[in-house]
């Protein structure tokens, strides 16, 4: 399966692993390429400011990554106990 990368910088106000409320930079075909918009973004007004902001998620194309559905009051999603080969499949998706 062919798998995406995408880059984040987090608001402040958010936890690093709330996507939904930062900034979308860009979508990239390794992990490295990711790396490599960081390190030209990283001194840039802005940004140089929340340095530990940055997040590179990985997505497997083609395939639904959020199926548990949302709280509606908090936007978040529900959290369910995962079985040990979601969890493998999980831990491989990150960079």
């Amino acid at each position: 399966m062919t798998s995406v990368y995408i880059l984040y910088h987090i608001n402040e106000h958010c936890e690093p692993d709330e996507h939904h409320n930062g900034k979308r930079l860009g979508l990239f075909s390794t992990a490295e390429k990711a790396r490599e918009a960081i390190r030209q973004l990283r001194d840039v007004e802005g940004f140089c400011d929340y340095p530990e902001r940055w997040s590179i998620r990985r997505r497997t194309m083609d395939k639904t990554s959020w199926v548990e559905g949302f709280d509606i009051a908090t936007h978040r999603k529900i959290e369910r106990e995962r079985t040990a080969s979601e969890e493998a499949v999980r831990s491989s998706n990150d960079p």
